[in-house]
């Protein structure tokens, strides 16, 4: 899979649903995100388990503005993450993330162990000003699209300790 074009993305902090309910309704992901060393982007390398089956890839977005980034993301091999690793400049964020569908929109809710009782929810867009229906069950506390301090690069480098060997 190579994935190239531009996400328009709205991000909101949202109190930690049903985990029960999250499985009932949604794909459950457990994903292992690590940011890379480079100027000028993010780069990330992702393990994305499924089922008990681990697919890997490689991301590199810019911004274009706060709720608009290009982005390219490739599959890579298990041996290309590994050695990716070494570049490392965060430790490796660990996450899981509940796909769910809500009418039209799909919803990613992402439940990280470092918090307990909230969660990031992401909705990616057709436009920048779609409006958005949300799940009845989602308790909003706020939107942090334009917060960088909850980006996930930012969470990987304030709750996840970097060892570098």
């Amino acid at each position: 899979m190579n994935q190239r074009g531009v996400e328009i993305e709205r991000k909101f902090l949202i109190k930690i649903p049903s985990i029960e309910l999250l499985d009932k309704l949604g794909t459950r992901t457990e994903i292992e995100q690590t940011y890379l060393e480079g100027e000028n982007s993010s780069r990330r390398i992702r393990k994305a388990t499924e089922r008990g089956i681990p697919t890997y890839y490689y991301c590199e977005k810019k911004d274009i503005n706060a709720r608009r980034r290009t982005e390219e993301e490739y599959l890579i091999s298990e041996e290309t993450y590994a050695h990716l690793l070494t570049e490392a400049k965060t430790g490796t964020l660990k996450k899981v993330r509940y796909r769910v569908p809500y009418l039209q929109l799909s919803f990613e809710i992402d439940v990280y162990p470092f918090w307990k009782d909230k969660a990031i929810m992401e909705v990616e867009l057709s436009f920048e000003d779609e409006e958005i229906q949300f799940p009845p069950f989602i308790e909003i506390i706020g939107e942090v699209t334009n917060d960088f301090g909850y980006r996930n690069v930012s969470l990987a480098q304030l709750y996840v300790p970097l060892n570098k060997e």
